[in-house]
């Protein structure tokens, strides 16, 4: 519920978050994998939130997600 300002670019800043519990699904998007409550091919459910899967992530986000629920 918090909105981060940060100059540091999405790039940087998914390389210093741990890969087990986060991911970026999107050119604008990191989300927090224990926080996710449903998903599709095409978005991702946070709490209060539907948040796109962006296509460029989609294949890697996809084998991230299915991964972590078997």
């Amino acid at each position: 519920s918090k909105t981060v300002i940060s100059k540091i670019m999405i790039g940087q800043l998914i390389d210093l978050l741990p890969e087990s519990l986060f991911l970026r699904i999107h050119r604008s998007y990191i989300i927090y994998i224990p926080n996710i409550e449903a998903f599709s091919s095409i978005s991702v459910e946070v709490p209060g939130k539907e948040i796109p899967i962006g296509r460029n992530y989609k294949n890697e986000t996809l084998k991230t997600l299915y991964s972590n629920i078997q």
